[in-house]
């Protein structure tokens, strides 16, 4: 029995200093990002009955052939960092190019945060290709991040245009272990 002690003892220091002699985990700061489909990331910024708006499942689609709607995305925080840009992916579905104005928010209501706006003009193009706009800090005067806040999007969305998705990246500090 004492053998077996010190053999388990031997094996614990060996082990500790195996340990104490590994090199320092590096952190290292990137990138988290998370995406939404349209259909469940927007909807109607003024109520209407009208059923030509609508989420699909290849986007928030406005299918009317005359009339523009207000289009309101919201976007999440992909971690509890701070949400460094954001992106709003449209197309147009009926072969033409379309250009309308969209209207970035950050910050958060009620939280002593500031609001601010950015308004974008957006040209989709003939192809149906999907056409990525992207807010960053400098576009409302911040320099580094928007911080812990949830940015939205509102959109005068014309007829036969579709939001495909949105997206949100974050800085994350990772941890690289050996």
């Amino acid at each position: 029995m004492y053998r077996h002690q010190q053999l388990l003892l031997a094996l614990a220091v060996l082990g500790f200093g195996a340990l104490a002699s590994a090199p320092a985990a590096a952190a290292f700061q990137g990138n988290a990002y998370t995406g939404q489909n349209a259909a469940s990331a927007c909807q109607l910024s003024i109520p209407t009955t009208s059923t030509q708006v609508r989420p699909k499942a290849t986007g928030f689609r406005n299918e009317s052939a005359t009339d523009s709607a207000f289009a309101i995305c919201g976007y999440t925080n992909p971690t509890a960092g701070a949400v460094k840009t954001f992106i709003l992916r449209t197309a147009s579905m009926d072969g033409a190019a379309h250009t309308f104005n969209c209207t970035g928010v950050v910050g958060n209501a009620g939280t002593g945060t500031p609001q601010a706006y950015a308004t974008k003009s957006i040209t989709t193009t003939a192809d149906g290709m999907a056409v990525s706009t992207s807010w960053a800090p400098a576009d409302f005067g911040i320099e580094s991040n928007f911080g812990a806040t949830f940015p939205s999007v509102t959109c005068t969305l014309p007829p036969q245009v579709a939001i495909i998705s949105t997206v949100s990246y974050a800085d994350v500090d990772f941890i690289n272990t050996p």
